[in-house]
């Protein structure tokens, strides 16, 4: 019970910044997907979802970096998320079992 409790509080973390791009931000397939994640995550060990979110914010920033530089997308484009959430998910998953 205390993993679903910090993968509720990752929800909520990252839901208000969705709000401020008014271009959309999180679709819902991303936030289903994020939230499932977290409570399987989050029973597993009560850290693996904020691992999982840091790790996909950050590749989905390198991402878009490389993506901007190389001229594939523009500053109002928009980037599919979840691919993300599943590799920072089995990435922290990953990490974890290995430890």
């Amino acid at each position: 019970m205390h993993g679903l409790h910090a993968s509720a509080g990752v929800r909520v973390h990252d839901h208000p910044a969705g709000h401020l791009d008014r271009g959309g931000g999180f679709g819902l397939g991303d936030a289903l997907l994020g939230t499932i994640l977290g409570v399987a995550l989050g029973y597993l060990h009560p850290w693996l979802p904020a691992a999982a979110v840091l790790v996909a914010v950050v590749l989905a920033g390198m991402w878009t970096v490389v993506q901007l530089v190389r001229r594939r997308v523009t500053l109002r484009g928009h980037i599919a998320f979840g691919p993300f959430l599943l590799l920072g998910a089995l990435l922290a998953l990953l990490a974890w079992s290995a430890s």
